[in-house]
């Protein structure tokens, strides 16, 4: 993974700089106003029709029917792949690394990969990791199906859906 930085992120900057910087690509991996959205319907806030047009206007497929729920499932989504991910990473990892240091590398790669941030706390990224399947596999459907994005995934569902129903 390349990210666009000019730092290395595992010896420049601190835990809680490298906190930051997975807050700051889970927010561009979510969206901005699906963040946004999710944080008034946690707080339980009315939205208004106007800011629910400026919303609606983020999605490319129109206005969604059910609005929250689409903000949930898209939250959903993003929560069940990383934690898949994060698991999938951690149990390899586990034999490398203590348990903390595994799973802090688990969680910081998970999110990375399915927010195509392309970020590493390995100094020389995953070199070492370059014949490792388990490790190659899990980052690359993780990519993968961070850069298709839940609408896309969503549709490919009803699609299957569909067919499976008629057989």
């Amino acid at each position: 993974m390349t990210g666009l930085i000019v730092q290395d992120t595992a010896t420049y900057f601190t835990p809680f700089g490298q906190a930051v910087i997975l807050v700051l690509f889970q927010l561009g991996g979510l969206g901005i106003m699906t963040f946004s959205t999710l944080i008034l319907l946690v707080a339980g806030k009315r939205i208004s029709i106007k800011d629910r047009i400026i919303i609606q206007q983020g999605f490319h497929h129109g206005a969604p029917k059910d609005f929250k729920s689409l903000i949930k499932n898209i939250f959903l989504y993003t929560l069940i792949l990383e934690a898949a991910g994060t698991l999938s990473l951690f149990l390899r990892w586990q034999q490398d690394f203590p348990w903390q240091k595994a799973l802090s590398y688990s969680v910081f790669h998970s999110i990375s990969a399915l927010c195509n941030a392309g970020f590493s706390l390995f100094s020389r990224s995953f070199i070492s990791y370059r014949s490792d399947i388990w490790i190659n596999i899990t980052l690359f459907l993780l990519i993968i199906l961070g850069g298709v994005g839940f609408l896309a995934l969503q549709e490919m569902k009803e699609v299957f859906s569909g067919v499976l129903r008629r057989q």
